[in-house]
C-alpha cells in the first residue's frame, strides 16, 4: 500500500531525520519548503471497507512520528485509513448509459438522501447531533449521502462518522444555481478552495465521487437563463466558456493531481428531467420535486440510475402514479 504525505519546513537540515509509522523506520533529509514523502507498506490479510449493508467498515489507525537526529519527537500525528476500491460505472447499456458504483468489485445499489446543512446557524450544530443523524441514516439502511453544493463542506467529524458507518459520500463542491465571475483572481480562489478541501477529505474511504456543482448545467441549457437575463449570443458564448474553464478544466485537472483515483462529474443533474429523450440516452442522474408534467408518460422511462434532491412530499404521488402505471400496462 502506498502512503504519501507532504512535509513543509522553514529551513533545510543537514542532519537526517527519521520517520516512524506502522512499525517502519526510515531516514529523510528535510529541505526548505515542501517535499513529498512516499513509502510502500504491505498489510497482511488486509480487511476491506464496504458500504453499509455490503460488509464491515474496518478502519486502520497508526501514529506517524518525525524524530530529529537525537531521536526526539518533533512532530506526531494520528493517521486513519481504510482499504477499498471504488469505481463509477458509466457505460453504454441496452437503454442508454449506466451510472452506478462498484466497491471492491461489487455493484452497489445506492440508497440515500440529499444532505443539506442541519441548521441555518452552523455553530449550533453539535457533534452529538451529527452522530445522531448519521446513526439514523445507518439504521434506516441508507448507504449514500450527497453533500449538496448549495450548503457547506462538512466537519471532519461528519466524514469520520460516515467512514465508521459505511455511508458513501457524493461530495459536491460548493457552487450552485449561479454564474460565476470571469476573472483570474476568482479562478485562483476556486483553486485554493479545491486544494484545501480535497486534501482534507481525500483520505476518507466514504468519499465516492467529486461533483463540480449543483444544477448549473441543467439551468443553463434548459431553464431559459439566456432569454430571462437578455444575454446576447456573444455574452452567452463568453459565459459558457468561462463556466467550462472552471468546471471542465480547472477542477478536473486539479483533481488529477490531488486525487486521481476518484471519479469527477462537472454538474448534477447530468440530464434534464423534462426532456424524455435525454433521460433515455444520457446517464440519468436527476431529481424529483413537487411537480412532474405528464406523470404517467414520464414515469414509463424515468427509472433513474441515481435520484437526487428528493422532495419527500412527492412520494405519495409517485406511489399513485406507479399504481396507475401498473394498471394500464
Amino acid at each position: 500500500m502506498l502512503f504519501q504525505f507532504t512535509l513543509e519546513s522553514d529551513s533545510t537540515f543537514t542532519e537526517p531525520h527519521r520517520i516512524e509509522m506502522m512499525g517502519m523506520e526510515f531516514e529523510i533529509y528535510i529541505q526548505k519548503g515542501k517535499q513529498q514523502v512516499k513509502f510502500y507498506h504491505h498489510i497482511e490479510n488486509a480487511k476491506l471497507w464496504y458500504p453499509n449493508g455490503y460488509g464491515d467498515q474496518p478502519i486502520y489507525s497508526s501514529n506517524l512520528h518525525l524524530l530529529n537526529k537525537d531521536f526526539k519527537k518533533v512532530y506526531s500525528t494520528k493517521v486513519n485509513f481504510a482499504i477499498r476500491k471504488i469505481e463509477l460505472v458509466n457505460e453504454k447499456d441496452s437503454i442508454g448509459t449506466s451510472f452506478y458504483f462498484k466497491v471492491n468489485g461489487k455493484p452497489v445499489f445506492a440508497k440515500g438522501a440529499n444532505y443539506i446543512p442541519q441548521d441555518m446557524f452552523l455553530p449550533r450544530v453539535t457533534n452529538e447531533q451529527t452522530e445522531s443523524l448519521l446513526q439514523l441514516v445507518e439504521e434506516s439502511g441508507m448507504n449514500m449521502l450527497r453533500v449538496w453544493g448549495g450548503g457547506i463542506y462538512e466537519s471532519d467529524f461528519f466524514y469520520d462518522q460516515c467512514d465508521l458507518r459505511g455511508i458513501l459520500v457524493w461530495q459536491d463542491f460548493m457552487f450552485a444555481n449561479s454564474l460565476y465571475p470571469d476573472s483570474e483572481n476568482f479562478r485562483q480562489n476556486v483553486l485554493r478552495e479545491i486544494d484545501n478541501n480535497v486534501k482534507r477529505l481525500r483520505n476518507h474511504p466514504c468519499i465516492a465521487l467529486w461533483c463540480g456543482n449543483n444544477e448549473i448545467e441543467v439551468a443553463w441549457h434548459n431553464w431559459g437563463w439566456q432569454k430571462q437575463y437578455r444575454f446576447s449570443e456573444k455574452d452567452s458564448a463568453k459565459i459558457w466558456n468561462n463556466y467550462k474553464k472552471i468546471f471542465h478544466q480547472l477542477i478536473p485537472d486539479t483533481l488529477k493531481t490531488l486525487d486521481p483515483s476518484r471519479s469527477y462529474i462537472p454538474s448534477s443533474p447530468q440530464s434534464n428531467w423534462e426532456n424524455l429523450k435525454i433521460l433515455i440516452t444520457a446517464p440519468c442522474i436527476t431529481g424529483a420535486f413537487g411537480t412532474v408534467r405528464n406523470p404517467l408518460k414520464t414515469l414509463k422511462i424515468m427509472w433513474a440510475d441515481l435520484w437526487l434532491n428528493m422532495d419527500f412530499s412527492l412520494i405519495p404521488f409517485m406511489i399513485i402514479w406507479l399504481e396507475q402505471f401498473l394498471l394500464i400496462n
